[in-house]
């Protein structure tokens, strides 16, 4: 016999297959069933095989007497059973008669009426308790399923809660800590500033009261520098050596101070005297010191000067204009005599 596994039965052949737990292979286990079963109150065997191999149907008079001794559950799987009622019976029966080539199985009316009266009323009876008790316990199972999902949801909301609630811990303490790191480098900043005020004070203090007591004693003020023209040329050498070594590390050091307070000179002189400005930046301009210094730094930075002005699109003008200017200095006082002339000849 073959196991049948269905999950909804289309016809008489599958409810009967169902009930003897199979397709069977031959005329013998149908026999063997209908032994067992209550069936053999109305059918023979050869009447199932006709169910099942030749599309056999029940008139309408003994399709109730038949349905009534039939079992409650009919497995269609290993898991799944079904409650049939007579009007899905019906159902099936009226399919199955409308197959081609379909064939009626003979009852006896007398036998078919003897047995409705005695099982249909029970089986009915029966079949309405457990689609009742089906109805129930799907009714429960959806409940207990729905009761499932809301304490999941709600362990999942719980979770999230948890985590958001842990996440804003996690800020705050990351931002109370990024607030007391800048405390604390504020605190150490002020510090820092009131130490560097108290050292500037305690050395104002101190250039004043030297200052006060070399001007009480001038007997014993001591200069450790001889003037330049006291010395000897190689002694003068050293001495300026010693000098510029001695100022390169003081503006090195001072190197901001010192371009503050000359803006701020010639800011200042700007605003009262702006010519007297432009003739101590042409006198600049034009001392030898200045072409040297020129010229050394275009010495040291000839190759960048050099990538520039091939990058600068306004070089190659710059250089025609030049060549024009040169060009003028030998051709230009013949021109401008040749034009003195001609302007001479028209006047006449």
């Amino acid at each position: 016999m073959q196991k049948l596994n269905i999950t909804k039965p289309e016809n008489l052949s599958d409810v009967f297959c169902a009930v003897m737990g199979g397709r069977p292979d031959n005329i013998r286990e149908i026999e063997e069933f209908v032994k067992q079963s209550p069936l053999q109150k109305l059918m023979y065997a050869a009447d199932i095989e006709r169910i099942v191999e030749f599309n056999g149907y029940f008139a309408e008079e003994t399709i109730d007497a038949v349905y009534a001794l039939l079992p409650i559950k009919i497995p269609l799987n290993e898991t799944q059973n079904w409650i049939m009622t007579p009007s899905s019976f019906a159902k099936l029966n009226n399919a199955t008669e409308a197959k081609p080539a379909s064939r009626i199985i003979n009852i006896q009316f007398m036998k078919a009426q003897q047995i409705y009266n005695q099982y249909f009323p029970e089986k009915v009876e029966k079949v309405m308790v457990t689609l009742a008790e089906a109805k129930f316990k799907r009714e429960e199972r959806e409940r207990a399923e729905r009761e499932r999902k809301e304490q999941r949801r709600q362990e999942l909301e719980l979770k999230a809660r948890e985590y958001e609630e842990m996440e804003k811990r996690r800020q705050e303490k990351q931002r109370q800590e990024k607030l007391e790191k800048e405390r604390q480098q504020q605190e150490k900043e002020r510090l820092a500033k009131e130490q560097e005020e108290k050292a500037a004070q305690k050395r104002e203090k101190a250039r004043l009261r030297m200052r006060q007591y070399r001007a009480e004693h001038p007997e014993k003020r001591k200069s450790y520098y001889k003037p330049l023209d006291t010395l000897s040329a190689p002694e003068r050498r050293r001495q300026r050596k010693a000098n510029n070594k001695r100022n390169a590390v003081y503006r090195a050091k001072n190197k901001e101070q010192i371009r503050e307070r000359h803006n701020a000179r010639r800011a200042r002189i700007k605003a009262e005297n702006p010519e007297l400005l432009k003739e101590l930046d042409r006198k600049h301009n034009m001392s030898a010191g200045r072409k040297e210094a020129g010229q050394r730094y275009y010495q040291k930075h000839k190759e960048e000067i050099s990538q520039k002005a091939r990058q600068n699109p306004m070089v190659k003008v710059y250089k025609r204009r030049y060549q024009i200017k040169k060009r003028l200095e030998k051709t230009g006082p013949v021109i401008s005599a040749l034009l003195q002339g001609l302007i001479a000849a028209k006047e006449r």
